[in-house]
């Protein structure tokens, strides 16, 4: 009973990481740490050194990028921007997204 249980489990985890999340709205609804993100949208404004606000159709998260994950073309405050990284979920802090790429996206 006991190897059911932790087969489905295993099975479960590996669908739920193999999803990618593509919405603030997903990344809030079903926070799992770890899991990919890739979202298009703007960041709005700067929060501190490191933290963003980000916001798509579906709403806002908090992102962090690492000074050397921006494009040379900054800023890009404001402009469409693609994120790729990973949910991040503190202990008793808000959800956010570790954001391993910035892409600028060119709407014409």
């Amino acid at each position: 009973m006991v190897k059911v249980i932790t087969t489905f489990f295993a099975c479960f985890a590996m669908q739920v990481f193999a999803q990618v999340i593509s919405t603030v709205a997903g990344v809030k609804s079903h926070p799992v740490v770890d899991q990919k993100i890739v979202m298009q949208g703007y960041i709005v404004k700067q929060l501190s050194h490191e933290t963003y606000l980000f916001k798509d159709q579906t709403g806002q998260v908090q992102v962090e990028i690492d000074i050397e994950e921006w494009p040379q073309e900054q800023p890009l405050v404001n402009k469409p921007v693609e994120i790729i990284g990973e949910v991040e979920v503190e202990s008793n802090g808000p959800i956010g997204v570790d954001v391993e790429e910035v892409r600028p996206l060119n709407v014409g």
